[in-house]
């Protein structure tokens, strides 16, 4: 999500709120107030209760990056049954 947020976690080695980075001076107004809405709209969480670890993890992964493989039938000839043999 932010890549500044992941250094930040690196540099100091552990976990810590997502609303002590958007307090930094070093976050302009603007940026803060859109990823404060960011966090509360799309992950419905207060950003005191949000780990920033949780927001870097998606930066490492990727944001379009599948958090797990799935596998289609759709245009397979494999019955449903077959799948689960």
């Amino acid at each position: 999500m932010n890549h500044d947020l992941a250094r930040r976690l690196a540099s100091r080695g552990k976990d810590f709120p997502v609303s002590e980075y958007l307090d930094s001076a070093r976050v302009p107004a603007a940026r803060r107030g859109m990823l404060r809405d960011f966090v509360q709209g799309f992950y419905a969480a207060h950003p005191d209760r949000l780990s920033a670890k949780s927001l870097a993890v998606e930066t490492e992964r990727g944001a379009d990056a599948p958090t797990r493989k799935t596998r289609s039938r759709a245009n397979s000839s494999e019955s449903p049954t077959a799948a689960t043999r």
